[in-house]
């Protein structure tokens, strides 16, 4: 899939850095995976990027569509969306943690999550991408770069602290859309939802994603282990099934 991005004259810098940060997160598997860039020397030359192909549309024009979502979906989305920022913040399990570059995507809402069906009888599987919104914690550091000149984000998911990236930031609007996949409302921190409490473990995991202070949200790795070890305990209990999506 070609995409076009703002010229060098338009904005210094936005095109490299969306194509550096693709870069820095090739081959994980919930993650848009990069296939070629094209950045120009002439600064009014358009650069592009062309990134893999997913077969199902995005989360939001799924959702829109689906007459209900089986809640095993949620809590496979709900993990696949964790382990985007999880890998983009703290890098490959294995790895030197200490040499990575942490990246905060800044603008995951259902339009910048695409899903992929490869067979039938699998849920799909769930990518991150648009990362034009995202920065690195170097970048952040070394150019002292102030919020009203980091990328524009949408505006109705920004979290109380600010538009500063951050791995609490990205946790934050992760709860965003699991709550908007539950509640079928637009994906917004502005409008009052319903009680948590009705949507049981769910409803536990998502509460903690949405403290307004950032230094009381779960770390990646934390959030990720509770939901994977919950999810396994439901299925077991046979509180959780497999159900067959129409895509």
């Amino acid at each position: 899939v070609m995409k076009v991005l703002p010229s060098n004259a338009m904005y210094a810098g936005y095109a490299a850095r969306e194509a550096n940060v693709l870069s820095l997160l090739e081959g994980h598997p919930n993650i848009i995976q990069l296939r070629i860039a094209f950045i120009p020397d002439h600064p009014h030359s358009p650069p592009w990027l062309v990134t893999e192909f997913c077969n199902a549309g995005t989360l939001h024009n799924y959702i829109s569509k689906a007459q209900s979502l089986p809640d095993l979906f949620i809590w496979h989305v709900f993990e696949s969306l964790v382990e985007a920022p999880r890998y983009s913040h703290g890098g490959p399990v294995n790895g030197f943690a200490s040499l990575w570059d942490p990246v905060s995507h800044r603008d995951i809402i259902p339009g910048n999550i695409l899903l992929h069906k490869e067979s039938q009888g699998l849920d799909p599987v769930v990518k991150l991408a648009d990362w034009g919104c995202a920065v690195t914690k170097s970048e952040t550091m070394m150019k002292g770069l102030p919020g009203k000149d980091l990328p524009e984000q949408d505006p109705c998911c920004i979290p109380p602290e600010g538009t500063m990236g951050s791995e609490a930031a990205d946790i934050y609007q992760v709860g965003l859309v699991i709550r908007h996949l539950l509640d079928s409302r637009a994906c917004s921190n502005s409008f009052t939802m319903r009680p948590l409490r009705k949507y049981g473990d769910l409803g536990f995991f998502i509460d903690n994603c949405l403290s307004w202070l950032p230094d009381q949200r779960p770390r990646t790795a934390v959030l990720l282990e509770g939901l994977r070890h919950r999810t396994a305990d439901l299925m077991s209990l046979g509180r959780l099934k497999y159900e067959e999506l129409v895509m």
